[in-house]
């Protein structure tokens, strides 16, 4: 079913064994990596990968951005030797994959100001410090705080992949779009669920995480995307403090 999806023209396996050889009998060399190259209609080449965690991490920092779409690591799959092995064999093939999944999960919720914007860059630069961090985006455009809206991201199917995720951090960046006019009622109302979605992160999940608010930023130009420009900057951006205190 994965390789049916891909549209691919033609395959063709690099390796030691053809990829046929490989599933009759599923013998791997332990210290051989695998590559599978899937030319696309395109034009473009999807590459498929088989080989220890430390040995791709450290072949996707060598390559370049312009001529590769990278995914992060966070995104591969990996998979722990279950077999009995001696200790130097196992962290020669993979040290790190027993403990992948001990990063902090930092989960990025809120509308198009997340949806289109910042986890990206703020991967990045976890990337760059070197630190065991996961940035995901659960963003959707146009979603409010408020439950009686045009969108309310209490009906999103990515609050509750948010949810399931189990970040330690969440950073939100809801309001904007509750500052429409047919969105907007009274500050209190944005305040009470705003802060019940909050407590769907904070009591029903384990570990408890930490919850930043980012109050919205100004709108340049009243009615853009029908915001209203004096509610963002007179009710929203206080209430936001409010729900956060």
């Amino acid at each position: 079913r994965a390789l049916a999806d891909l549209d691919f023209v033609e395959t063709y396996a690099i390796g030691m064994r053809s990829v046929d050889e490989r599933a009759a009998d599923m013998a791997f060399p332990l210290d051989t990596a695998y590559v599978q190259v899937f030319p696309l209609p395109s034009g473009a080449h999807r590459v498929m990968l088989t080989m220890p965690i430390t040995d791709i991490t450290a072949l996707l920092r060598d390559l370049p951005p312009d001529h590769f779409e990278l995914p992060h690591v966070s995104e591969m799959r990996t998979h722990a030797f279950r077999v009995p092995m001696p200790p130097a064999v196992v962290d020669r093939l993979s040290p790190a994959v027993e403990t992948h999944h001990l990063v902090v999960r930092v989960a990025c919720i809120g509308d198009s100001l997340t949806a289109c914007g910042y986890p990206k860059q703020l991967q990045a630069l976890f990337d760059r410090a070197e630190l065991r961090v996961v940035v995901r985006n659960f963003g959707v455009g146009g979603c409010t705080a408020q439950k009686f809206s045009d969108q309310p991201y209490w009906d999103e199917p990515k609050l509750e992949e948010a949810r399931n995720w189990r970040p330690h951090f969440v950073v939100s960046t809801l309001g904007s779009n509750d500052a429409k006019q047919q969105n907007w009622d009274k500050a209190e109302a944005f305040v009470e669920d705003y802060a019940a979605l909050c407590v769907e992160f904070l009591e029903r999940m384990a570990p408890r995480p930490v919850i930043f608010l980012v109050a919205p930023p100004p709108v340049y130009v009243d009615g853009a995307f029908d915001i209203q420009q004096g509610v963002v900057r007179d009710e929203v951006q206080g209430a936001v403090a409010r729900t956060a205190e």
